[in-house]
């Protein structure tokens, strides 16, 4: 298959460009962005096929195909959100990549903090979220909001998460 053409959704309206290692993260995001009652057509997203991890064994920084071929495609995007894995190969990839198109374009690093990838970041996500779901069904007489339920799901994340690395049960979140 031609690595120019990674799988992709492009909005020409938004000149905000979305990049992750592989599609299953980017349709996570997507998911993520749709469970948080946010338009996910808004932006451009790109998958980069797990280019990632040639592009950080290299010593010399250099643009994966896809993106660059993407970014030809698409000269409204100003933006552009790395999403790439929290690993070595990830935060390496998404550092060298930034290095050579910080100068045309504004770079940031949105990897994920808690997790191995968005993708872990749903799949927690979606598990405690059907806990939290399941014991509001059981009890009637309380009605949740997605958004009360949205900011506990938030604690419970960054509780478990903190727990898991050894910290406190409560920081100030």
């Amino acid at each position: 298959s031609n690595k120019a053409f990674s799988f992709n959704y492009t909005n020409t309206n938004s000149n905000e460009l979305h990049v992750f290692e592989a599609a299953i993260d980017l349709l996570s995001y997507m998911t993520l962005l749709k469970m948080d009652e946010m338009d996910y057509t808004e932006f451009n997203y790109l998958s980069l096929a797990g280019a990632s991890d040639k592009i950080a064994a290299k010593s010399e920084a250099d643009i994966p195909i896809a993106l660059k071929a993407y970014l030809e495609r698409n000269p409204n995007i100003k933006t552009i959100i790395f999403h790439l894995d929290n690993d070595e190969v990830g935060i390496g990839a998404t550092s060298k990549i930034i290095s050579i198109l910080n100068s045309k374009y504004q770079c940031i690093d949105e990897h994920p903090i808690s997790y191995k990838d968005v993708n872990e970041e749903l799949i927690h996500k979606n598990l405690l979220l059907s806990t939290v779901f399941w014991f509001s069904v059981e009890d009637k007489s309380q009605s949740i909001t997605w958004k009360t339920l949205n900011s506990i799901l938030e604690i419970a994340l960054q509780t478990f998460y903190n727990l898991s690395r050894g910290g406190k049960t409560f920081e100030k979140l």
